[in-house]
């Protein structure tokens, strides 16, 4: 008989792993499903099925699991400074407007919309509603960057409005949300719909009306095209607006917007840049032509301007600055025409004005709330561009802080912007009761009796509570504002690290704490001598003396060189101490200017103490300061500790300004590199001002910021600790550090109160309540040095001008 075989005898744990095993295969299966429905979601019959969207949602997830984590896989070297404190909230008046369930009349947040705007670029919404986690997921075609779900809702509903009552919106998210990319997404949603329009009467035939089957238009793969009579594009009736981009940005901004173009990746498009300092991205003269409108004659016989017929401007982009348009626009077109004195601002224009004979669909205002300085010219410009002779462009304002300082009076500008743009604004359901300009400006005067009586200790509540909901109503009419903790679909918007604030008091010693008290007494004295005369002139004199006072909280030492004339950005540039620091007398004494700053020395500890980041390099660092000459200290400071930094300041070439930010992100290598003489060392500490890093740049490659001087409002803080505390940056958590003197009185007061420093009564009072002179351990050539630093002098014109630009913006 023979004997039966038996089976082998299993391993321990063999069924284990082989059931492990299987269920890894069904994972990377469903994976693979997942991957391949959502690279060709676009083509997939429409709507998806529910175990499609599941598929790709899973997909998704398991991406999202398996990626970098920013708060799983590194935690960051603890450097707890100080003493901590918590986020503070924005004082400003749309606060009141928020609403933590879905749906806030701030944010605009309306699920239908949300919807159409996914149907729109042939995307499905329940996939965004089943991920678990916010990420940016969503393909247009044509873009290279994948976006968020709050980006392409923007971008939607700026389109769909752009042919309505109100043509134009206040797009208000928070920092490090992406309002960069969702204008050029704008801008791509009108280019696609104006070429399907296009598309449209010079080939019929590719289209549903005419074949009776599914558009074949190229340009139809990355929207519905309005063909279609049941698609959306046709359902809200969204075309397109013939005619190119205009962005006016700040100066510092233009390279930003440059590199950010680069990122997102747009087909079909191109960027022009019309500044001095990019002559080679000016728009070329073959295309001029695509932006200039004609003379025809009109229906009743006048003549009347017209965009050609084979125009292209659609296709454009133009990149400039408010104080480059008339020269380096209008004057480059050949086209220039006077500016609109200023007495015919409130008429808009007068009849009979010539045109400037250039098409623009859309005008889009970076950092809108920074052109109030100078809102009379902005306005003189805004109002000739609605005055073209053609059709009105759509209006667009940019800024994360639409009411900065002076709530309501910093919106006013932006608000009568998009009713010069809107001839229907007075239909417009919300917006009809701020149609008049007369209603816009009685909020502005409650708003600012209402904050005359709040500093006299006299509130009234009934005015208050009004006050708050006229603008609650203005920010639900007029703009979209999200923050990264909004919720949205099931979950928050972004996924950001916590932001680790700390105050850290940096005391000087005993001779620098007479020092500073002797020379804020001379200041005050200074001060009074000149209150008798012209409110502006005195005016003009407390910001500067102000700025010396908060300069010598920052290194008492500077103080004994007399004259601050050595302390101005022009002096340094002039010297040429911004590109050889090692000439200037600040690296001759760093060694007393650093025994005489706090701030200094603790600079130095975090700078020794860093620990390594998520990649396993040597941890970055972003220092900030208000003042050139403090940042020129804090560079020499760096390089004596052999630490690659270097200064981002205004007399930068873009090209160079654009490495330097590259190099130290780590992103790419420029051509420019090839001409610089010095290392190409990656940079590890990256040095600026307020004005000039402050907003704008990203830099989270560096997970820590240091804050040399305490800011007068919340907002700039905020802004610049956005700079790291953004999308990407990859940490548990970032860490922001504001430094500051307690023997300073303006530095006290600050930290005291923000918000009293929207007035400049607050300011006068530091000079009446700053600390008695003292002469205790001071020799007579210090105090006369201290009195020459004190007096007013020809540097000080200079400081006005330049060094003392924050405070200009802050205060008046």
């Amino acid at each position: 008989m023979a004997s039966r075989k038996l089976p082998p005898r299993p391993t321990i744990g063999s069924s284990s792993q082989s059931s492990g095993h299987a269920r890894r295969q069904g994972r990377s299966s469903v994976s693979d499903v997942g991957r391949h429905l959502l690279s060709n979601l676009r083509e997939l019959p429409k709507p998806l099925t529910t175990l499609q969207v599941d598929q790709i949602a899973q997909y998704l997830d398991e991406a999202a699991d398996s990626g970098p984590s920013s708060s799983v896989n590194f935690k960051s070297k603890d450097l707890m400074i100080g003493q901590r404190r918590q986020v503070p909230a924005q004082p400003s008046l749309d606060e009141s407007a928020w609403d933590p369930r879905e749906g806030s009349s701030l944010e605009r947040f309306d699920l239908e919309i949300q919807q159409a705007a996914f149907e729109f670029v042939r995307s499905d919404v329940r996939i965004e509603t089943r991920i678990k986690r916010p990420q940016a997921w969503i393909q247009v075609a044509g873009v290279q960057r994948r976006l968020h779900h709050y980006q392409l809702y923007a971008a939607f509903v700026a389109i769909k409005d752009g042919t309505g009552h109100r043509r134009g919106l206040i797009e208000a998210d928070r920092m490090g949300l992406g309002k960069t990319t969702i204008m050029y997404v704008v801008a791509y949603l009108n280019y696609l719909l104006v070429a399907l329009e296009i598309d449209r009467q010079q080939h019929p035939e590719r289209h549903c009306t005419e074949n009776g089957g599914p558009c074949r238009s190229p340009y139809s793969r990355a929207i519905v095209c309005p063909c279609d009579p049941d698609g959306v594009t046709a359902r809200f009736g969204l075309k397109g607006r013939m005619g190119a981009t205009l962005v006016l940005a700040p100066k510092r901004l233009l390279i930003t917007w440059k590199q950010e173009w680069r990122s997102t990746g747009i087909d079909g498009m191109s960027l022009y840049i019309q500044h001095g300092e990019f002559p080679g991205d000016a728009v070329p003269h073959y295309r001029r032509r695509c932006l200039t409108l004609e003379k025809v004659e009109g229906h009743n016989g006048s003549a009347v301007m017209e965009i050609r017929p084979d125009s292209r401007a659609h296709e454009m982009i133009v990149l400039t600055t408010t104080g480059s348009y008339w020269r380096r626009v209008q004057h480059h077109f050949r086209l220039w025409r006077p500016l609109v004195p200023a007495a015919a601002v409130a008429d808009v224009l007068p009849l009979g004005m010539r045109t400037d004979g250039i098409c623009w669909s859309t005008i889009v205002m970076d950092e809108a709330h920074t052109h109030i300085k100078k809102a009379v010219y902005v306005h003189q410009l805004v109002a000739s561009l609605a005055s073209n002779g053609w059709i009105k462009p759509n209006f667009i304002a940019v800024t994360a802080t639409p009411m900065l300082r002076n709530g309501p009076i910093d919106m006013r500008f932006m608000i009568k912007a998009i009713n010069m743009m809107s001839p229907d604004i007075s239909q417009h359901p919300e917006c009809r009761a701020f149609a008049d300009e007369s209603s816009l400006d009685l909020l502005c005067r409650d708003y600012q009796r209402m904050r005359r009586l709040q500093a006299r200790g006299n509130a009234d509540p009934h005015l208050e509570e009004n006050v708050r909901a006229c603008v609650s109503a203005l920010y639900a009419a007029y703009a979209i504002q999200r923050r990264a903790s909004s919720i949205q679909n099931g979950k928050m918007l972004v996924q950001l690290p916590p932001l680790a604030m700390y105050d850290v008091e940096c005391p000087s010693g005993a001779q620098d704490r007479y020092r500073i008290w002797q020379v804020e007494e001379f200041l005050k004295t200074s001060f009074r001598q000149s209150r008798d005369e012209e409110m502006e002139a005195s005016l003009a004199e407390l910001l500067t003396h102000s700025v010396k006072a908060r300069i010598l909280a920052d290194a008492p030492y500077l103080a004994l060189y007399g004259s601050t004339e050595l302390l101005t950005w022009s002096h340094i540039r002039g010297e040429g101490w911004h590109l050889r620091p090692e000439e200037s007398p600040f690296c001759r004494d760093l060694r007393e200017i650093e025994e005489s700053s706090g701030k200094l020395q603790m600079l130095r500890y975090i700078l020794t103490n860093l620990g390594r980041n998520a990649a396993g390099d040597d941890e970055a660092l972003v220092v900030v300061s208000e003042f050139p000459v403090i940042c020129l200290i804090v560079l020499i400071l760096c390089r004596d500790l052999g630490i690659v930094s270097e200064w981002i300041h205004s007399g930068l070439d873009p090209a160079k300004r654009e490495w330097l930010a590259s190099n130290f992100q780590g992103t790419r290598r420029l051509e420019y590199v090839n001409r610089l003489k010095r290392h190409e060392s990656r940079i590890r500490v990256l040095i600026g001002t307020v004005a000039i890093i402050g907003s704008g740049l990203t830099l989270h490659r560096a997970i820590r910021l240091v804050l040399m001087e305490p800011q007068h409002s919340v907002e700039v803080e905020m802004q610049t600790a956005a700079r790291i505390h953004r999308l990407g940056v990859a940490t548990d958590q970032c860490w922001f550090y504001r430094l500051h003197n307690p023997a300073s009185s303006i530095e006290e007061m600050i930290m005291q109160d923000h918000a009293a420093q929207l007035e400049n009564s607050k300011v006068v009072d530091w000079f009446t309540k700053c600390r008695g002179p003292t002469s205790v351990g001071l020799t007579k050539r210090e105090k006369a040095q201290l009195q020459a630093y004190s007096v007013m002098d020809e540097g000080d014109e200079d400081a006005r001008e330049t060094i003392s630009a924050e405070d200009m913006e802050c205060w008046t």
